[in-house]
């Protein structure tokens, strides 16, 4: 419940920056700040700072959109959370160029575009990973049905080649009493 809780307002917010309704934002989320600072509620307070960064970049607060921003930057290396230091990276690169600081806003461009790639390439890595798992599994599967299969059959040959054994070995038994038999009934008579 408390996840859906979080993802609703996530969205709302995220609807909110689209309208461009940043006082709203900022009435929700400015309250909430300190407090989640003092709990060390992170997640939370990365998706706040995150938030307000881009708010005051679309408001054209620049420079609180670069205390938040840098506030976030320093949180996400901290913890080492990549998704926030891309976003951080982007609302940086964003309020640089805003601010005709083409240089600064080109350097957190590039960081925001090598973070971007390594986890698309850690998330194509983890998908392939996984497609191989399971292709090995599906492998190993129809491996572990074929062989039971071939067992199936080697039983049944098995299961003949002892029916025909018992079949000549009972012929011959009774050849050899039937023999047996004849040779008595001739050593009789003689």
């Amino acid at each position: 419940r408390k996840n859906l809780k979080g993802n609703t307002w996530a969205f709302s917010i995220a609807i909110q920056l689209r309208k461009k309704e940043y006082n709203e934002i900022l009435t929700e989320l400015l309250p909430s700040v300190d407090q989640q600072r003092k709990n060390k509620d992170v997640i939370t307070l990365l998706q706040t700072l995150i938030t307000l960064a881009k708010v005051y970049d679309g408001k054209g607060e620049y420079k609180k959109a670069l205390l938040y921003g840098r506030e976030l930057m320093s949180i996400a290396i901290k913890t080492n959370n990549k998704q926030a230091m891309n976003e951080g990276n982007e609302v940086l690169a964003s309020v640089f160029k805003n601010l005709h600081q083409n240089d600064s806003a080109y350097i957190y461009f590039v960081k925001y575009t090598v973070v971007k790639d390594s986890m698309e390439m850690v998330q194509f890595a983890s998908r392939t990973a996984l497609y191989l798992a399971a292709s090995e599994a599906e492998n190993k599967i129809r491996l572990l049905t074929k062989d039971k299969e071939i067992n199936e059959q080697q039983l049944v040959l098995n299961k003949k080649e002892l029916q025909k054994k018992s079949v000549f070995q009972f012929f011959l038994i009774i050849s050899i009493t039937i023999l047996v038999l004849i040779s008595f009934l001739i050593i009789r008579n003689i």
